[in-house]
């Protein structure tokens, strides 16, 4: 596989991770069924039927990393109780997210993909965001993330 067409496949699950994040926010703002929409966002881009899905979310300090669609659920809605810091960050709601991605590896039917993404809410802050995504290619060439960390830049106030 040439290095466009890794690319093109990152950018391409980047975008629609972006867009299920957005989609879940907006249905938190109509009070429609978004359970629904969180199911699909991680059966369709979490690659948990082939192997164990690591994620480290932005902001979790109490339970920082995360291995079950109850965890992710948790933290992308904030509908199930299960850790008391989840506020259900996919709930901003988000407009917009852009990827700036600072490298995109491939390693036979794995992909690295590290660099920054910003979310922007419909206030028109922005923060930005560390990433390091990892996916697995299946057998029908779609990728599927085995690995999402993000994090807050960091910041000599701080130390």
């Amino acid at each position: 596989m040439k290095s466009e067409e890794v690319d093109k496949l990152v950018f391409n699950a980047q975008n629609k991770w972006a867009e299920y994040v957005i989609d879940l926010g907006n249905q938190n703002i109509h009070q429609n069924e978004k359970n629904e929409i969180m199911n699909k966002f991680l059966e369709d881009l979490y690659a948990f039927k082939i192997v164990d899905v690591l994620f480290k979310p932005t902001k979790a300090c109490i339970k920082q990393f995360r291995t079950s669609k109850e965890d992710f659920t948790s933290y992308f809605i904030a509908n199930n109780n299960l850790h008391k810091e989840d506020k259900g960050f996919a709930l901003e709601p988000w407009k917009k997210i852009t990827f700036e991605n600072f490298n995109i590896t491939k390693i036979d039917r794995q992909i690295l993909s590290m660099g920054n993404y910003y979310f922007e809410n419909l206030n028109g802050q922005t923060i930005k965001v560390e990433f390091t995504f990892g996916y697995i290619i299946d057998d029908m060439g779609k990728l599927l993330i085995n690995l999402h960390h993000s994090s807050l830049p960091f910041s000599k106030k701080n130390n």
